[in-house]
């Protein structure tokens, strides 16, 4: 790739090291790495307080590698017999015999009857990053050669014939290109192929893995200063297709049961973007943390976000639904139900939580602050509620009238986390537990309890537009599937876009 060494290190051009080009990229990478670094304005923090906290939230959201491969997950949870053979796609060959060397990768396994990755025409260097707007540290950008950029014209043109046969056949052309991977991951979806599916997503992530900067994970993983924690700018179009390959694969793996896999992605996405959370991280975060028994990781990091000042553009997270029903039911899990947490002691000691506080307290302030909630998780629970106890208790004024005042990007929010976490409310024991809160809500309520009318009005206002682009299917574990027929028509509109 003669046109992307020409760009690094100007001063190395009479010192070429004798091992050969290909062997010298990670060298100059790291030369690249002191030169642009020393050549980046620094960004001058508001106050120490915020550079506190964005060196707090960094720690929080430091990945653990070892959890990043959802194989590896597979495989503990349910041994080996777990990790099916992964053949190739139907009407695809099997090319192993092309393929010498596997790049080493984190997220992702190379699977045999992959084609070979020669070259991409993907790969990553250092940006400039977004200016004021950003958090701190070394920002990342995604290259694409002109081999690569003709390959996307093609997919442009293939995608607005809604004919999901020429995407397919464009990737049988150009088997690495990526918007055409995520394409074809979502035919098949659609398909009711999910093998597929989940392969052409997996051959997308290892492309990308493939690109990465030599400091880009380590950046994301502890291996950096503060000052050298990787970001990259979605508002960089050409950057947007990582943060949605990396989305997906954090679905499709917590799909398989692979929770922690799940929580290190969705760690992976935020980090990268702390400040703006472009594909709604934050409302499913806690889901997996949840799943993964890190209990007071969800209690650490809503503690953070209740301490961010008014001025910090995630100042609302604290008080979004999500984030109060989740703290209730994380401390509940720990003291009430006497589940075993599993958050690594560092994480933990990152920040003092109230533990005075109670599950039970912490309950009646989420039904309090958002009644719509209950009803909803019953709903989609199929719990009855048109007699008995809770007929009762949804007849009282504050959850009668829950839905008078709520907005578009509330009740949206609201939908997704109702989605994303049903499974976590529907058992027996947690439904007892909604029941007697939402009870002992309706008694202090009628008894006068100043406080809990207060909790309403307590709620921090939510940006506009927040989150509005934001589907609930996209934090559903439901697969919707076209029939076969519908795509090939070309009625299917190529999986979305």
């Amino acid at each position: 790739n003669k046109n992307k060494n020409k760009n690094k290190n100007k001063n190395k051009s009479k010192n070429k090291n004798s091992s050969g080009r290909d062997e010298s990229e990670e060298k100059d990478e790291e030369d690249q790495l002191l030169h642009d670094l020393l050549a980046q304005p620094q960004s001058t923090p508001s106050s120490s307080s915020q550079l506190q906290g964005e060196r707090l939230l960094d720690e929080l959201l430091l990945l653990d590698l070892s959890f990043l491969n959802a194989d590896r997950e597979m495989k503990k949870l349910f041994g080996s017999s777990a990790l099916d053979p992964r053949p190739p796609p139907p009407g695809r060959r099997r090319q192993a015999a092309t393929q010498r060397v596997a790049k080493r990768t984190s997220i992702v396994s190379f699977r045999k009857h992959w084609p070979s990755l020669a070259r991409s025409g993907v790969s990553m260097r250092y940006a400039d990053g977004p200016g004021g707007g950003g958090a701190r540290g070394a920002y990342f950008e995604l290259v694409y050669d002109g081999d690569y950029m003709k390959s996307q014209e093609s997919f442009l043109a293939m995608a607005a014939t809604h004919d999901p046969q020429n995407i397919a056949d464009l990737l049988h052309e150009q088997p690495f290109h990526l918007d055409t991977l995520l394409q074809m991951s979502e035919i098949s979806a659609q398909m009711g192929e999910q093998q597929a599916s989940s392969d052409f997503l997996e051959r997308a992530v290892y492309v990308l893995e493939a690109a990465f900067h030599p400091s880009f994970l380590t950046g994301l993983s502890g291996g950096k200063s503060e000052e050298e924690k990787s970001r990259m700018d979605f508002e960089e179009e050409k950057n947007q297709v990582l943060f949605h390959v990396l989305f997906r694969q954090m679905h499709l793996v917590g799909r398989k049961g692979c929770n922690r896999t799940a929580l290190e992605l969705s760690k992976m996405i935020l980090a990268l973007a702390p400040l703006h959370d472009p594909l709604g991280i934050l409302l499913c975060i806690d889901y997996y943390a949840l799943r993964s028994r890190m209990f007071r990781f969800v209690l650490v990091l809503h503690e953070f976000y209740k301490t961010v000042p008014t001025s910090h553009p995630q100042f609302h997270v604290a008080t979004l639904p999500n984030f109060l029903f989740s703290s209730a039911l994380a401390t509940w899990s720990m003291k009430t139900a006497g589940v075993r947490d599993a958050t690594p002691e560092h994480v933990s000691s990152l920040l003092a939580v109230d533990d005075e506080q109670t599950a039970n307290s912490k309950l009646q302030e989420a039904l309090a602050c958002y009644p719509e909630v209950l009803i909803l998780l019953l709903e989609k629970a199929c719990v009855v509620t048109h007699s008995g106890p809770w007929a009762s208790i949804l007849q009282h004024p504050h959850f009668a009238r829950a839905t008078e005042a709520e907005t578009t990007i509330l009740r949206n929010i609201i939908n997704i986390f109702v989605e994303r976490n049903i499974t976590l409310w529907k058992t027996t024991s947690v439904l007892q537990w909604l029941q007697d809160n939402a009870k002992t809500v309706i008694t202090r309520l009628n008894a006068g309890d100043v406080e809990l009318r207060k909790t309403r009005d307590s709620r921090r206002a939510l940006p506009a537009g927040l989150y509005r682009h934001l589907l609930v299917t996209n934090f559903s574990d439901n697969v919707t599937t076209i029939p076969r027929e519908a795509l090939e028509g070309g009625g299917g509109g190529g999986g979305g876009g």
